[in-house]
């Protein structure tokens, strides 16, 4: 989503699939994970340009990943993104 956010071109990525993206994540192990995971979580991503730029996005996300706010991401991704959630 960075890379579509900061590429400067006209027109739109044919069917685009991201796996096990998230906007929330929890449960962290450690505080070297967190302040890893701290710039990714806290950047803000311009989603009105990466969605102007995806003809057709899916998204894979996994039940049970360890890192919680499944729903939540789900729902931004449904409704910021017009995403195709497959769980």
């Amino acid at each position: 989503m960075r890379f579509l956010e900061k590429e400067d071109y006209n027109g739109k990525i044919g069917n685009t699939i991201f796996i096990a993206g998230w906007f929330k994540l929890a449960n962290l192990e450690s505080k070297k994970v967190k302040a890893i995971a701290n710039p990714w979580i806290n950047t803000p991503i311009d989603l009105n340009k990466v969605k102007s730029r995806l003809s057709k996005l899916t998204i894979f996300l996994s039940t049970n990943e360890p890192y919680g706010f499944i729903e939540e991401n789900k729902i931004t991704f449904k409704e910021k993104l017009d995403a195709k959630v497959i769980l």
